[in-house]
């Protein structure tokens, strides 16, 4: 039969064919088709014993095809493959399912070797203990050894793969060991008898086939203790994504299917379907190329790398790319070999000369473009090159070769490429590029050049980790590992629309559009929305970190811009990043030289390292804040606090993503910075434990363009607000800060012109007369103010100078309910803390109040807040703050319940440096409908951040970040705008006409005013 997805050639068709004035000589089909037998036919052949084995033999290209001999689990049959098989048919493959003596049935479909033996009439006693199945089990193998001999007799002799399930996958070791077979794949294998608890592992030793050993989740253990005995060559063991058991997960998880084409494919030089051509080039040399069919909306023009072939370099991949939709064609080309154990066919007629060079393959990958265009006029096209051929498809499109995308995998540089080296097109190639390269190779600092000036011509480049050289870095069985990450990364690439040159369809390139997008903003806010259209550069291994590691790096995005290096980080589990079970550190190499910098091994050519979560010697093992180290020839120098040197980390609480900005005029070692024209920097990322390093991702390069500037300052514009606008400023004053410095407080509220004022941390011996005199010395207002009657030593404030101000009684003060802080006692581990602090809580519950102000007749209540400070995700203090957060929110909703018309705004210090919990709690379901309360979004315009809190001392160990909210209640009041204020920030000439000076807010409070501008509809 012809597998679905390939047709017959009429005899002739495709011969003498001219292809841009190149001469297709010959295409050879594997498939017959002069008689198509059925898709499946039941067979039925003798045991060794004479027992008749049925099986369902699924026809591919034909008996000189690869065959998969399909095993199922206990009590099954032939029927768990009634998926699996037709899709090894599709392609190309021949499948034979058999139903083993040991089983019952299946979807539906009964296994009749299993009826002949009477086996159905044995499981109840096997199942009661009465008997066991290992006879039964045991004679099985027989049954497989008879599959074997039949597609002998039957002139099947092509090369095979025993695919065992569960009790099968144990004895198809056996078959591997004792027949001869081109892999064996076992999923789900394991020492299932007791009595021969090493059974399986002996055959797995005495194999010689390569093995995939498969696991499904939750089966790693047992399966490992197999897989470890297989020492062959090209063997692979491997986890699955979901949980399940045997080849019944290939039914349901794509990633086992992957892994089982993938494997197959590498040991049979890719799948079956597949036409052959036999090009000849102007010069002579005859290059042949392996057609495989899909669905011919795009081809995949496939090319290997030195001393490869087609089918030894990709046949692990072309099942891949076909069942994804791609047409694939892979070539062999001069300068090739058999080193990945498949010939190299163009070679083996057509042998290089002694001045060979890989330049002269040059004309022999551009036939085969020309040919793609020809067979495949209205697809889009992708050229793949690895390593040489990674430069000759480069260098293809830049000179005009008409494809949409290239991909280009470890695509060389060095001497024997002279005129051919990648390199010398990076600026030339205006089509969609994507270059890829293994961490060790992004270690050597050539590399760090190319892959700098591939993203500094606006090109994405990949550094992927763990890898190899060339595009066997998406090889499974070569790379050793799982390449998930890798892989996702090149089909993110691949399904990208592109533009066909000379097409009007398409404005710009998406390497100008990338261009462009290198001075696009990126604010450092925590959303992470803004950095959609920023690619990885650096990616790793997921789940390659030891069991109970904090976090798992997963991905790097990179983005510079005029004032900074801006990083988001995959961190693979909520943390929080200045407190957690560890340390991460971001080593910079400032000028991407290997050779200069610091000496030591481990942060070797660098220049500085950001230590987030710095060791401490806290008895949880939780690290604290951010250092930097300047390094500089030997040693890694001493760890400074960096709190003030110019790094940021978004969100503040718990997340498994982070943005860290980095300013380039950052002081590092050495005196050096990141304002340098240095070109481009190398970066890498570093996860340690107690024991050391954890996990990598890096290094990779990040272009330093375009040229560092300093902004304009801000102008009275940025203050402006709109006509019956409401204007609310929620500020921390610092606690004894606000006696202190309360000239330069007055100063700043009077600037802003507030409506409503919430304060917190205002200190518990503030008096009347003294907040009377505070506010009359604001601005010349009557003002109006409530204080906290609770809070311990700090307390909060509501005022206004044109509202009416009314206290919520039942809010003056908030007591936590009975038992609550005993429960929260219970919950930590603090045999320190949570005891003391519990007593000062109880005795001066919620540094939190309430008080009415009427807004156009609708009723608002105010609540401004002050919740605890310190910890980390999970901690005692972390706890605390969900706690308080939950206690506060039943008290408003109390409230709110006896006025449900009524508007609500939350505002001030939540100490978010734990998990984001406390918030959740806290606008959980207090919308007017019962949805969650919207939060305000207040940015710095200058700074690009929502950073609300940071350090006014050299010394401090925490970098700014968002602490202060604002929470309100959407209908009643909606924002217009929304901001946070900074002195710094703005011109002289506007600081003068506010009576303000730069300073005024560094001097009053470590945190910033947070000034929302509300519409209410008046």
């Amino acid at each position: 039969m012809v597998p679905k997805g390939l047709r017959c050639r009429k005899e002739g068709e495709g011969l003498g064919r001219r292809v841009r004035g190149v001469a297709l000589i010959a295409a050879v089909w594997a498939a017959a088709c002069a008689v198509e037998p059925p898709a499946v036919q039941t067979v039925t052949f003798p045991s060794g014993d004479g027992l008749e084995v049925t099986a369902d033999l699924y026809r591919g290209m034909g008996p000189e095809s690869p065959t998969v001999l399909l095993f199922h689990q206990s009590q099954s049959s032939r029927g768990e493959f009634a998926r699996i098989a037709p899709r090894l048919q599709a392609l190309g493959y021949n499948a034979l399912a058999v139903d083993l003596r040991w089983g019952a049935a299946h979807a539906g479909v009964t296994n009749h070797t299993a009826a002949r033996n009477g086996t159905p009439g044995l499981i109840p006693r096997i199942e009661s203990g009465e008997e066991r199945p290992w006879p039964i089990i045991d004679a099985s193998y027989d049954d497989m050894v008879a599959a074997l001999r039949w597609l002998d007799a039957e002139g099947y002799t092509g090369v095979r793969f025993a695919l065992g399930s569960s009790f099968s996958a144990m004895l198809v070791y056996r078959l591997g060991a004792e027949e001869d077979l081109a892999g064996v794949l076992a999923f789900s294998p394991a020492e299932y008898d007791a009595d021969r608890p090493s059974l399986v592992r002996s055959w797995a030793h005495a194999l010689h086939a390569p093995a995939l050993s498969f696991a499904a989740v939750g089966e790693e253990e047992m399966v490992a203790e197999v897989a470890e005995e297989v020492s062959v060559e090209g063997s692979l063991a491997a986890v699955g994504s979901l949980e399940g058991h045997g080849a019944s997960v290939l039914d349901e998880d794509p990633k086992a299917w992957d892994l089982l084409t993938s494997f197959i494919g590498q040991h049979a030089g890719g799948p079956p379907g597949r036409s052959t051509h036999r090009l000849v080039s102007a010069e002579g040399v005859p290059v042949f190329v392996d057609r495989y069919p899909s669905r011919g909306g795009a081809v995949i023009a496939l090319f290997h790398q030195g001393g490869g072939s087609a089918r030894g370099e990709y046949g692990f991949l072309v099942s891949r790319l076909v069942e994804a939709g791609y047409d694939v064609v892979a070539a062999d080309l001069q300068g090739g070999g058999d080193r990945f154990g498949f010939p190299n066919r163009t070679l083996a007629e057509a042998p290089e000369g002694a001045d060979f060079s890989y330049c002269d393959a040059a004309p022999q990958l551009t036939m085969v473009l020309d040919s793609v265009v020809s067979w495949y006029p209205d697809a889009r096209r992708i050229a793949w090159g690895s390593s040489y051929s990674g430069a000759l498809v480069l260098h293809a499109a830049a000179e005009g070769a008409d494809v949409d995308q290239v991909l280009a995998f470890s695509p060389a540089s060095g001497g024997p490429m002279g005129e051919c080296s990648a390199n010398h097109v990076a600026d030339g190639v205006e089509l969609p590029t994507l270059v890829v390269r293994p961490a060790a190779e992004a270690e050597i600092g050539s590399v760090r050049e190319q892959l700098a000036l591939f993203g500094g011509a606006g090109h994405q480049v990949l550094v992927a980790s763990p890898g190899v050289h060339g595009s066997s870095m998406l090889n499974p069985v070569r790379v050793g590992s799982d390449v998930d990450a890798t892989w996702a990364l090149i089909e993110s690439f691949l399904q990208r629309p592109a533009r066909r040159a000379g097409s009007d369809a398409v404005e710009e390139s998406d390497a100008e559009a990338g261009s462009e997008g290198l001075v696009a903003p990126i604010w450092a806010d925590g959303d992470f929305l803004d950095w959609d259209d920023v690619t990885p550069v650096a990616i790793d291994a997921w789940g390659d970190v030891s069991p109970g590691s904090a976090a798992d790096l997963r991905s790097v995005r990179a983005h510079v811009d005029e004032r900074f290096v801006h990083l988001l980080v995959d961190v693979g589990h909520a943390i929080t990043l200045q407190g957690f079970r560890g340390s991460f550190e971001i080593v910079i190499d400032a000028d991407g030289d290997p050779e200069t910098g610091a000496t030591d091994e481990s942060h070797l050519g660098s220049e500085a390292a950001l230590v987030y979560s710095q060791p401490g010697d806290l008895a949880s093992g939780v690290g604290f804040g951010v250092g930097i180290r300047r390094l500089e020839g030997d040693g890694l120098g001493s760890l400074e606090p960096a709190g003030r040197v110019g790094v940021l980390a978004a969100p503040t609480h718990s997340s498994d993503r982070f943005e860290i900005r980095i300013e380039r005029g950052m002081v590092l070692g050495g005196g050096v910075s990141l304002e340098a024209d240095t070109g481009f920097a190398a970066v890498s990322l570093r996860l340690l434990g107690p024991e050391g390093l954890r996990d990598q991702l890096g290094p990779f390069v990040v272009p330093l363009v375009p040229a560092a500037i300093e902004p304009d300052l801000l102008g009275l514009e940025d203050l402006d607000r709109g006509p019956d606008q409401l204007r609310v400023v929620a500020w921390n004053v610092s606690s004894g800060q606000f006696h202190r410095r309360s000239a330069a407080f007055q100063r700043v509220l009077a600037a802003l012109s507030a409506d409503v004022v919430l304060l917190d941390e205002v200190p518990a011996d503030a008096t009347a007369d003294g907040l009377d005199a505070f506010f009359s010395g604001v601005e010349e207002a009557e003002w109006e103010w409530w204080l906290a009657e609770g809070g311990w030593m700090q307390r909060t404030l509501v005022a206004s100078s044109t509202h009416a101000v009314q206290g919520e009684p039942s809010l003056a003060k908030i007591d936590y309910p009975e038992g609550a802080l005993e429960g929260w006692i219970s919950e930590t581990d603090s045999a320190e803390f949570a005891p003391s602090r519990a007593a000062l809580e109880a005795e001066g519950g919620l540094s939190a109040t309430g008080a009415w102000v009427d807004v156009d007749g609708t009723p608002v209540l105010f609540v401004p807040l002050d919740f605890q400070s310190a910890g980390y995700h999970g901690s005692p203090q972390d706890r605390l703050r969900e706690l308080q957060a939950g206690v506060l929110r039943e008290a408003v909703a109390q409230v709110l319940a006896r006025r449900p018309g009524a508007g609500l705004v939350f505002g001030g210090d939540l100490n978010l440096v734990g998990s984001v919990r406390p918030l959740e709690a806290l606008i959980a379901g207090l919308g007017p409908l019962g949805e969650d309360l919207t939060v305000a979004e207040p940015l710095n315009p200058l700074d690009r951040s929502l950073v609300t809190w940071r350090s006014l001392g050299n010394a401090d160990d925490f970098s700014p970040g968002r602490l202060d909210f604002v929470a309100f209640r959407s209908g009643p009041l909606e924002v217009a705008r929304a901001f946070v204020f900074d002195a710094e920030h703005y011109a002289p000439e506007v600081l003068e006409s506010m009576g303000l000076r730069g300073s005024e807010t560094t001097e009053t409070s470590d945190h910033l005013p947070v000034v929302v501008d509300f519409r209410t509809g008046r």
